[in-house]
């Protein structure tokens, strides 16, 4: 796998207040703008009806699998947690304020016909403060957790506010018929004020415009990665903020900015065109939102 880095920035900043996320959010909005662009498929929606336990149990490992007794469960639509007043559903930290329990549990189910048809596979997810995401009972996913065996009891590594994170999954996750999310979500210290769970699950198909990693009116903290990933029979033209960028390469950015990523395609056999017009934005946790607008930038190898 190649990787590329663009405009690297100064590392070591803390992490961003949610007045920010929102100034970020508005400048993004802004500059929505998208042509012709091909829908993936949306596997989990954001804002989906969940089951959850909040009971500050010990739920081992069985939790996670395919196979589990949800007896006792709740259910409830996110966005799920508590604190912000944003909840959709809220849930139980305990009758302790100030020793709340240190993790939620959280499981949903969904069907696809055929796990072959997908190429690539994007989790979106909101975490407060740290998660785990686990897809078929495999571990797809860790952040702001430490790394090795994780217990009911460990603490995320920061507190970490509102944040949205997306990565990549490997589509050998995916079964046919009936698959099953397992996400545990850490809070960082006993007393924490709030916790907040949401996610989506998007899949794109073979013949699809698939770019992974980012979309249009998103706003990342301080590093984000993507792919424009290419199909055979077609030719593409791809651009970052008027440079030219290759497919099917890991795009790093780590420079708190303004982005706009073009891609089109055309069928080679056919002559059918299609592109898509993205504007995202890097934001410095530590300053806020960047200033000035798109502004091209150097890619180093």
């Amino acid at each position: 796998m190649k990787y590329w880095h663009y405009l690297i920035r100064e590392k070591g900043k803390s992490k961003k207040g949610p007045s920010n996320m929102i100034a970020a959010l508005f400048i993004c909005l802004s500059c929505l703008t998208l042509i012709n662009p091909t829908a993936a498929d949306t596997l989990v929606p954001a804002g989906s009806i969940w089951k959850y336990l909040d009971n500050g149990s010990n739920q081992g490992t069985a939790w996670k699998e395919m196979i589990f007794d949800e007896t006792g469960w709740k259910s409830g639509a996110a966005q799920l947690g508590y604190g912000d007043g944003d909840e959709t559903t809220v849930v139980s930290y305990g009758g302790n304020a100030s020793s709340k329990y240190i993790t939620t549990y959280f499981r949903k189910s969904f069907t696809i016909a055929d796990a072959s048809l997908y190429q690539a596979l994007t989790l979106d997810l909101l975490y407060d403060d740290g998660a785990v995401v686990y897809l078929n009972g495999t571990e797809a996913a860790r952040v702001n957790l430490p790394d090795g065996t994780i217990s009911y009891n460990t603490l995320a590594s920061v507190g970490d506010e509102f944040t949205w994170y997306t990565k990549a999954l490997n589509t050998s996750l995916l079964v046919a018929g009936t698959n099953v999310l397992a996400v545990e979500m850490h809070q960082a210290v006993a007393n924490s004020s709030d916790l907040s769970f949401d996610l989506e699950l998007t899949a794109a198909s073979i013949n699809e415009l698939s770019i992974v990693g980012v979309a249009d009116q998103q706003v990342h903290q301080d590093i984000v990665s993507f792919t424009v990933n290419s199909a055979a029979g077609y030719d593409y033209t791809a651009t970052l903020n008027g440079s030219a960028i290759a497919t099917d390469v890991t795009i790093v950015l780590d420079q708190p900015d303004f982005y706009e990523l073009y891609v089109h395609r055309r069928q080679q056999s056919s002559g059918i065109e299609e592109s898509v017009l993205i504007h995202f934005t890097v934001m410095d946790s530590a300053r806020g939102s960047p200033s000035g607008g798109c502004r091209p930038g150097r890619l180093i190898r």
